[in-house]
C-alpha cells in the first residue's frame, strides 16, 4: 500500500503554480544582448515546462544601493541595471531546476522567484482627487464659523476708508 505522504508530496509537484521572475540585467549589456538574454530566460523557463502569463521587457533603473557582481576573480560595483519580470506557471519541483540554471547566467546582476497569484499584474492609475491642504481648510474654519453665512457686498470709497481708520486706531 502507498504511503499517504508520497501520494501528497507527487500530487503537489504535478499542480501548476503562478510565479513571477524578476531580474536585474547588468547595465554594461546593450540592447540586442538585452533581447537575447530575456529570450534565454524564455526559453529556460519553456525548457522546465513553464507556461508565460505575462511580462515586461527590461528598463534602465538607478539602483537603491551599490550591487557587486563576482565573475571570476573580479569584484563588479554596479549603481543601475536593466530590470524586468516574467509571470509563469510551473510545477514546484521545475522551479527549483530553474533557478538553478538562471545561477548560472553571468549576465544576471541578480533576480528573485516569487509564488504569486494569476491576475492582471500592471497597476492601474488611480483617479486624481482634489483636497484641499490643510492649511486652507483650518484658514476656511477660523474665517467662517459655524452659524454664520459670509456674503460679500459692495461698499464704497469712503466706507472702506473709514473701516480702516477704525481698524488703525484700534491697535
Amino acid at each position: 500500500m502507498a504511503d499517504p505522504k508520497e501520494t501528497i508530496e507527487t500530487s503537489e509537484q504535478s499542480e501548476q503554480v503562478v510565479y513571477e521572475l524578476g531580474y536585474h540585467l547588468l547595465p554594461t549589456l546593450s540592447q540586442d544582448s538585452i533581447t537575447a538574454e530575456v529570450g534565454d530566460i524564455k526559453s529556460a523557463i519553456e525548457k522546465f515546462e513553464g507556461v508565460f502569463l505575462s511580462e515586461e521587457h527590461p528598463k534602465s533603473m538607478r539602483l537603491a544601493y551599490t550591487m557587486v557582481k563576482v565573475s571570476g576573480n573580479k569584484h563588479m560595483k554596479f549603481d543601475a541595471a536593466f530590470f524586468g519580470w516574467i509571470k509563469f506557471e510551473m510545477t514546484p519541483g521545475q522551479v527549483v531546476a530553474l533557478k538553478e540554471a538562471i545561477d548560472k547566467k553571468d549576465t544576471i546582476l541578480r533576480f528573485i522567484i516569487v509564488k504569486t497569484i494569476r491576475e492582471y499584474t500592471l497597476l492601474q492609475p488611480k483617479s486624481k482627487v482634489y483636497t484641499k491642504p490643510r492649511a486652507e481648510v483650518a484658514l476656511s474654519a477660523k474665517i467662517a464659523s459655524p452659524g454664520k453665512i459670509l456674503t460679500r457686498t459692495a461698499i464704497s470709497d469712503e466706507e472702506l476708508d473709514k473701516t480702516i481708520e477704525e481698524l488703525v486706531s484700534k491697535q
